[in-house]
Order: structure tokens, then sequence, then C-alpha cells
């Protein structure tokens, strides 16, 4: 198998993800010049309960096709039939859950307004639900290209349909009803194309269905036991403009995610290959981890340098209460150097991330309350990271002395961490320097701040071995496309 085989196609899907991703995180940043806080905390808390039911509404169906399309594409149109028939009832459960229990998420949310809402976003839920696998059928089909760029689009014309009812009327329904509307379209573009596709095949089989569900639950027990119920806990102990305070400090960088997938992907292709054929796997584990770190401690530095600059220039200067928050919740990007999921999935240990998600989620419901109440919302935010950094703890000693057999010195690369660590470290001293010479705005603050910390980062990269001089180009190539 060449190496453009995995290559091409997880480029392409990552460019129009890229695309998404983007889309998605400028839409706040605008809204949160139209909105008051506690209008845009509203917002929030809609799209916080969207989020919610539908990660809980999937019941891992879509994500079955993945397993199920490759291996047997002459029954493909009948595994997506089977698909849209869970997803049409299990959108129909959450849209009457929204729509009875409206009382209790206003309830919860502290925010009466939020009841006239529910059962539009019920709507909203159940559509988006319905719709959700479109483009994991076109990657499932190896329709890369149509993927990629549906994966774009989509996210562009979700945001338009959000924010020219917003600009149009400045009112949160008009954003709602735009959602829905985008939702519809979605749905049936989605049945259009599938039935085209696939003819008679696309039809319900029962028989398909039940092996569809044998594999399906157990995957969605451990993605139920990863929830992370913080956002969740928060909403319920805070008021609704609080809660826009909050969510603008744990802002997601895009980047992290899209990297972080990227070379989870290609790791779990290329680990099971060299498992497959009995071979040790724990340079490629290495490997991923130096070059995952090589990006994220730098960013994470970079970031708490610039932490106030960048929520001035993203959300204005009423937002300055979520640095803190923010400042609290960048070492989360830390995490993301150690993929130990894409690990534990490959070895096929999914109970062992069932017990390891399930311990975070009893202890983060059993004590975030006191973290709140005692601590405030860094506290909360400080308490969530321990915890999730003690599990990846445990998995990393797990992976290391029980999947791959190797000593202490060898379950992690310590020396490539210790060096990086050193460099983003000494890097901030001389971009502090210069910030503190600067009297501009701040996005040229953040900016000249940002450039120097990592002109002075590569080059201390490069002293220390990590980067050779000769070799960047090719380098930062390579850490940018791990499919290579």
């Amino acid at each position: 198998m060449s190496k453009d085989s995995t290559t091409r196609p997880a480029m392409l899907l990552a460019a129009g993800r890229t695309l998404g991703f983007a889309v998605a995180f400028l839409l706040p940043i605008i809204l949160v010049r139209i909105f008051t806080k506690e209008e845009f905390g509203t917002y929030k808390q809609i799209f916080l309960f969207a989020g919610l039911f539908m990660g809980f509404g999937q019941v891992g169906m879509a994500e079955s096709l993945y397993y199920f399309l490759p291996r047997g594409p002459e029954r493909a149109g009948r595994y997506v039939a089977n698909t849209l028939l869970m997803l049409c009832m299990t959108g129909t459960i959450c849209l009457l859950l929204l729509t009875v229990g409206a009382n209790a998420v206003a309830n919860w949310s502290n925010n009466p307004g939020l009841l006239t809402y529910m059962p539009t976003l019920g709507v909203f839920v159940a559509l988006s639900l319905f719709a959700i696998g479109f483009e994991i059928v076109l990657v499932g089909c190896r329709e890369y290209k149509f993927a990629s760029i549906l994966y774009g689009s989509s996210d562009a014309v979700r945001a338009l349909a959000l924010l020219i009812p917003i600009l149009l009327t400045g009112s949160l329904w008009a954003l709602l009803a735009g959602a829905v509307i985008f939702a519809a379209l979605r749905s049936g573009t989605m049945v259009w194309y599938l039935g085209k596709r696939f003819k008679r095949e696309f039809r319900p089989d029962l028989a398909l269905l039940k092996e569809q569900l044998k594999y399906a639950i157990p995957f969605t027990l451990a993605a139920y036991a990863s929830f992370n119920p913080l956002n969740l806990l928060v909403v319920g102990w805070v008021s609704t403009a609080t809660f826009a305070v909050y969510m603008n400090g744990v802002t997601e960088v895009p980047i992290v995610d899209l990297l972080f997938n990227s070379y989870g992907n290609v790791l779990m292709v290329r680990m099971g290959e060299e498992i497959k054929h009995g071979r040790a796997v724990v340079g490629l584990w290495h490997d991923v981890v130096e070059k995952l770190a090589l990006i994220f401690l730098p960013l994470t530095a970079a970031l708490l340098l610039t932490s106030r600059e960048l929520i001035r220039f993203l959300y204005t200067d009423q937002y300055l209460a979520s640095v803190p928050i923010f400042t609290a919740y960048c070492p989360t990007i830390l995490l993301a150097i150690l993929p130990i999921d894409c690990v534990l999935r490959t070895f096929a240990k999914t109970r062992a991330i069932l017990f390891l998600y399930l311990g975070r989620l009893i202890v983060m419901v059993a004590c975030t309350s006191f973290f709140l109440r005692h601590f405030g919302l860094v506290g909360a935010v400080v308490f969530g990271f321990a915890v999730y950094a003690l599990l990846k703890a445990v998995a990393v000693v797990y992976i290391g002395r029980t999947l791959m057999k190797v000593k202490v010195s060898e379950y992690l690369p310590w020396r490539f961490l210790g060096l990086t660590l050193l460099a983003s470290l000494i890097a901030v001293l001389p971009a502090a320097l210069v910030k503190a010479q600067l009297d501009l705005k701040p996005m040229w603050v953040g900016g000249i701040t940002t450039l120097v910390y990592g002109a002075v980062y590569i080059a201390l990269a490069i002293v220390f071995g990590l980067l050779p001089a000769l070799d960047v180009r090719q380098r930062l190539r390579f850490i940018l496309n791990p499919g290579r």
C-alpha cells in the first residue's frame, strides 16, 4: 500500500475540516459583538444543550458506518438506511425530551428565557441528528473529495444561516430559525443524494440492524463515559451572563483538534499494521508524542503569554473576566500530546477506555460543585484539568507496562519532552521583555509577541537538536502532514 493511499484522503478531509473549524471559531467572535452578555450566554446555553443531546442521541450508529461500509459495500444502502432509521427515532426522542423537559432545562440553567426556545431547539437537534452521518457515508464510500467539500461548505453555510438572520434582525429567535432551516435543507439534500446513489438498496434491513447495534452499543457506552460534564455543571451554577464569560474562557483552539485527530488516525493505522506483523510499536508512540509536543508545548506557552491580548482582541474588553479562566484552561492543550484513546482502541482495549472515562465522570460529578463553591470558575477548570491529567497518566502507565511491555524510561520520550519544555519556557523570557515595551492595540501586541516567541523557540529547537537546522523545512512539512 502506497503512502499516498492514506495521505491524500487524509489531507483532503483535513482541508475541509480546517475550513469548518475556522468558520465555527469565527461565528461566536462576531456574535459577541452583536449580543449582550445575557443574550450571548443564552446562545451558548442553547448550543450547549444541542451538542449534549446530539452527542447522546447518536448511539454510535453514525460512527459504526466507518466499520461496516468498507467491509460490505454491496450492503451499503441498507446499512445507511438502518442508521437513518435509528437516528430518526433518537432525534424524535430528543425533540420530545427538550419539549416536555423545557422547564427542567431552564431551571437547571438559571435562565427562564430558555423555556421558549426548547421546542424549536428540539426540532433543530432532531434534524441535525438525522443528517449527522452524511460525511461519514461519503468517507466510507471513498468519496473523499466530496466529503472534504461537504465538511467545509456545510459549516460555512450553517454559519451564514445563523449569521444573516442575526444581522438583519438582531434576534436570537432569528438565529435559531436559521439553524432549523439549514438543518432541514441539509437533511433533504442528504436523503435526495443517498436515494439517488443507492437506489433500491436504500432500505432498512433488520438483520443488518442487529449486527450494527451489536457493534455500536459497546462503543456508545464508552463514548457516554468519556463525556466531560464540566460545562453542564457550570451552567447550573452561574448566571447567564457569567456563563458567557466562562464559555469565552474555555475557547477551543481549532488547530489542536485538527492535528490531534490527524495524528491519532495515522497512529492507529500504522500501529495496527505493526501489531499485525508482530513488531514493536513503542517507536511509533514516541514519534507521534514528540511531534505533538513540538507543537503543543510552545503553543500553550504562547497562549498563556498573550492570553489577555487574545481575549481582548477576540471578545472585546467587556469579557476581560474571561482571561483568568482562559489562562487556567490553556494547559489542557498539553494533554492532547498523549493520544491514549488511539492506542487503546488499536489494542482493542475498549473496556479500559470505558473504566478510565467512567472514573473521571464519577469524580467530576461528585466534586466539581465543591470546587465551584470554594474556588470559583477558575478552581473548577483547574480541577477538571487535574482529573484528566491523572487519567492520562494512569493510561500511559497501563499502555507502557501492560500493552507495550517496556521499562518506565520508555513509557514516553522523556529526554525529547524535557528539551522541548525547556525551549518553550526559555523562549517566554525575550518575548515577555518585548511585550513589556509595546504600547499598541491588543492585536499588534499579541501578534508581535507571538512572532518573537516563535522565532526564539524555533532557534532553540534547532540548537537543542529538536529541529535540525539543515532540515527545518522538511521537518515542519512532516509535522503538519503526519501521513507522509
